[in-house]
């Protein structure tokens, strides 16, 4: 089993601000504790009772910057396109794998420097003039990552939030009252729609 981590990043927390599963050890169901979260459950662990969670860290990311877009792995900077944190634990479970296969490193680097997703998914686009994100997020997790996004940049911004209750994502929208509107900072105005088969 390898097991890959990053270290506590600036806006990593000592409390859960957000939902999250992870309370209780899978094998001796012994309530866990945190050292740090850096988003819903992710986070810095272990279980007091048998000690789940203190595994060796075959890759750990260092240096975290997400405004510049950057981390570390074993001394090595990999620059990406992305400024959040959940995306660091992608690129990291990318980083593992290759490195067990033997992928030359800088095969690496240059696939996570220029990888982008054209989805919806943190797509970066520039509207009107506009530089605009959009994130489509299914679950309060990925809500509160696009939140936190907003909130760990300074500048002022707008948000619109559309609910879409069609087949496709799902008629039960009830998850939305896990969504942590109350951290939101810097945003001067929110607009709210919704996209509904009723």
């Amino acid at each position: 089993m390898y097991y890959f981590s990053a270290e506590k990043y600036d806006y990593a927390t000592t409390n859960m601000k957000e939902a999250g599963e992870g309370k209780f050890c899978p094998f001796c169901n012994s309530r866990i504790e945190y050292e740090y979260y850096q988003y819903s459950h992710i986070g810095k662990f272990k279980c007091p009772n048998c000690n789940y969670g203190d595994n060796q860290i075959y890759k750990l990311a260092t240096n975290i910057d997400l405004k510049n877009r950057k981390f570390d792995v074993d001394g090595i900077t990999y620059n990406i396109k992305f400024n959040s944190i959940y995306n660091i634990y992608n690129f990291l479970a990318v980083i593992t794998c290759t490195s067990l296969y033997s992928i030359d490193t800088e095969i690496v680097k240059k696939a996570l420097s220029t990888f982008v997703l054209n989805n919806g998914r943190l797509e970066e686009l520039t509207i009107q003039g506009i530089p605009t994100i959009i994130n489509l997020a299914k679950n309060p997790t990925g809500s509160n990552v696009s939140l936190r996004i907003l909130n760990e940049d300074d500048d002022e911004k707008e948000l619109l939030f559309v609910l879409n209750d069609n087949v496709a994502d799902g008629h039960d929208v009830s998850w939305i009252w896990d969504i942590n509107f109350d951290s939101l900072n810097n945003v001067k105005r929110i607009v709210t729609s919704r996209n509904s088969c009723l």
